[in-house]
């Protein structure tokens, strides 16, 4: 569910940033330019790319990783039934 809620919140911050970048765009792009002028840099796009990637990523971490000093019991079949692995709380 959250990788959905993560591509949602892209694809918001992705239209938002093209609504905005396109009012602010400059008035007088119509008139005669007879000089080519460099476009000023706009870090904004940038910003937000980076902001939503991390906040994904965060997101979609898991969350319910096992302790560092933890063991780990592998699956095994017992009796023809398949017991599931899983790590141990801790082992100190």
């Amino acid at each position: 569910m959250s990788r959905y809620l993560v591509i949602l919140a892209a694809l918001i911050v992705g239209i938002g940033l093209g609504i905005l970048m396109s009012k602010l765009k400059n008035k007088s792009a119509a008139e005669t330019v007879l000089v080519e002028e460099k476009p000023p840099l706009n870090l904004w796009p940038w910003v937000a790319g980076i902001l939503t990637l991390l906040v994904g990523l965060y997101l979609i971490s898991d969350e319910t990783r096992a302790p560092i000093n933890a063991g780990y019991n592998p699956a095994i079949i017992k009796d023809g039934n398949l017991i599931p692995g899983g790590f141990d709380e801790d082992k100190n």
